[in-house]
Parts: structure tokens; sequence; C-alpha cells
């Protein structure tokens, strides 16, 4: 393997990491800028699937507060 290679395995490989640590925090968007320059693509739409949910969950939040209220 030229050295070459290996440093851009390994660049992945950090952005990766360092994408899988700002998805466990919830950083979806950041996470999903992380797992796109590692190139994998399956990591970038778990982001986008785990975001929507986030976003779906506090809207149905946000409506059932505003029924309580009524």
């Amino acid at each position: 393997m030229s050295g070459e290679l290996i440093n851009e395995r390994s660049s992945a490989d950090q952005w990766r990491i360092q994408g899988i640590k700002l998805f466990k925090k919830k950083y979806y968007e950041a996470a999903m800028k992380c797992f796109q320059n590692s190139e994998d693509p399956d990591l970038v739409k778990r982001c986008l699937a785990y975001k929507e949910a986030d976003i779906g969950t506090s809207k149905t939040s946000e409506a059932d507060s505003m029924t309580w209220r009524a």
C-alpha cells in the first residue's frame, strides 16, 4: 500500500470517528458533513433519518402541548 492511500484511509476514518461522536450528541447536521467527508453514504442517510425523526418528535410534542393548553 502506498503512503498516500494509507493517509486517505486514515483521513476518512478520522472523519467517520468525529461524525460518530457528533451523532451520539445528536449534532446530526455536523455529523452528516463528517460522514460526507468520509465518503460513507449509509451513515449520511442514517443521520438524515435521525434528524427528520427528531424534528417529527419535536413537532408532535409541540402539538400535544398546544392541545393541553386549549
